[in-house]
């Protein structure tokens, strides 16, 4: 579905060849930090590369769209000397997470896959602006071939089966924004669509709620954590394990959920007693309730859209 902004092409291919000096690496569809080990999930022919803007930590050597973790996102260094793609993220009017120029070279396949936890359920978007292509790309969502060209910004159904096939002799370079949705974010689609759009439907992003230090040390506790939870939520797990010992524990200013002694997620409070996963959306998150004194239930809330479904852990004293 194409975005009402028209983009200056002209201006996107300048600062296009401003990124060019810059190592482009092998593209990362999926990479985790996790308790048990990391893992990447890569479903394309090696020739697919990147190089980001925004990233996990800002690093500019991430070129995966990120997850939850301890670090937010951030701007890389490139940043500085793009300033029209600034002022096209700018103008999206949403928090942004990801930014990515992704080069498919000609001969270069993406095979058929789903980007999990995209759409307007799950409170994220995946966009493309497309800066250089050809007419002989093969752009498959869903069944149905579509053709973007440079100045465009398009939103697809990228959480269904998809795949890319550059058949022609021009690279294909798309700028690849992930962003949390807002009203805002919405009046940039077509007017029929936004007409008709469900609300209860959309996860919307939610800001941070202030929260006083005092209260932050209170939500510190123990739990005991499943460990085929953390493999179908979190992580991977071997299966061995019944149970994993888990803890939110104050550092600093930093709320953070430990497993096994080891930092896996900074937490951001949200309004109603709810903790953010860092580096995620309202997608999933955590609900406490506290005696005044400290946390005597603890929750796991996962959501996609109207679906909600709750998971309650046993909490015991620090």
């Amino acid at each position: 579905m194409r975005l009402k902004p028209c983009l200056d092409a002209a201006r996107l291919q300048e600062e296009l060849r401003v990124a060019e000096s810059r190592l482009w690496r092998a593209e990362e569809p999926y990479r985790f930090e996790g308790f048990f080990g990391s893992e990447t999930k890569v479903y394309h022919d090696g020739k697919w590369v990147g190089v980001s803007l925004r990233s996990q930590g800002g690093s500019p050597d991430r070129t995966d769209p990120g997850g939850p973790g301890l670090e937010d996102f951030r701007d890389t260094t490139l940043v500085k000397h793009t300033p029209y793609i600034s002022e096209v993220l700018a103008s999206l009017r949403a928090p942004l997470r990801s930014a990515r120029l992704l080069r498919l070279p000609p001969g270069g396949v993406i095979g058929v896959h789903r980007d999990t936890y995209h759409g307007l359920e799950y409170g994220q978007l995946r966009l493309h602006a497309p800066i250089t292509t050809n007419e002989s790309v093969e752009n498959v969502i869903r069944g149905q071939e579509w053709h973007w060209r440079p100045g465009e910004l398009w939103y697809g159904d990228f959480g269904s089966l998809h795949h890319v096939r550059n058949n022609g002799s021009v690279d294909r370079v798309h700028l690849v924004v992930d962003v949390a949705i807002t009203p805002a974010l919405l009046t940039l689609f077509p007017n029929e669509f936004a007409s008709q759009i469900r609300c209860a439907d959309i996860l919307f992003h939610e800001a941070p709620a202030a929260v006083e230090p005092e209260e932050l040390g209170r939500l510190q506790c123990c739990f005991r954590l499943p460990s085929t939870l953390v493999r179908g939520i979190f992580d991977i797990d071997d299966g061995i394990v019944a149970e994993l010992d888990a803890e939110l524990t104050l550092r600093g200013d930093r709320l953070l959920l430990r497993v096994e002694d080891r930092d896996l997620f900074r937490l951001i409070p949200l309004s109603g007693r709810r903790l953010a996963l860092v580096g995620w959306t309202m997608e999933r998150y955590l609900e406490y309730r506290t005696d005044g004194r400290r946390v005597v239930a603890l929750a796991l809330v996962l959501r996609r859209g109207r679906q909600e479904t709750q998971i309650s852990f046993h909490v015991s004293s620090r």
